[in-house]
């Protein structure tokens, strides 16, 4: 039916359209509207679903990288401990060597350039990793030894 919505009631009013039309008109109309609203609805629940979806799925992938981080984390833990281990272990190998060197160079009564040259070298790497102590008093006694040309 082409007419308008103003037309119907004008029509009924100027004896144009029967009872039988007018409500068969307005069952075609509420019908369509029916129709319409039955398609908004199906669009907002079906845009809802796909919200839905979209949350879930969104939550899924921030579970997913949460997870990821965790692991992470925890690794990164681990390789900070072996690191602090591998340290540990460098510094007392390095005290061990100039303990041995710096002792064998005061009883032998002198040193050379290379050896102090090595020896400053592997001293300061060993004070960079955190070590002093008898070292450190060990090293100023070596540096008073005087310095003899290698044969």
């Amino acid at each position: 039916m082409t007419e308008s919505l103003f037309t119907i009631p004008v029509m009924l009013l100027d004896g144009m359209m029967t009872k039988e039309v007018l409500v068969a008109s307005i069952t075609i109309f509420g019908g369509g509207i029916m129709t319409l609203l039955g398609t908004i609805v199906k669009v907002i629940l079906d845009n809802r679903i796909a919200n839905n979806d979209f949350k879930q799925k969104s939550l899924d992938k921030f579970d997913e990288i949460a997870s990821k981080i965790d692991d992470i984390d925890e690794r990164t833990v681990r390789i900070e401990r072996t690191a602090l281990e591998n340290r540990d272990g460098i510094k007392k190998s390095q005290r061990k060597d100039l303990f041995g060197a710096l002792q064998r160079a005061i009883y032998r009564g002198y040193t050379t350039i290379q050896e102090r040259t090595e020896l400053r070298s592997l001293y300061d790497s060993y004070v960079g990793l955190g070590g002093n102590g008898p070292i450190k008093d060990l090293f100023n006694e070596y540096l008073e030894l005087p310095i003899k040309e290698e044969n």
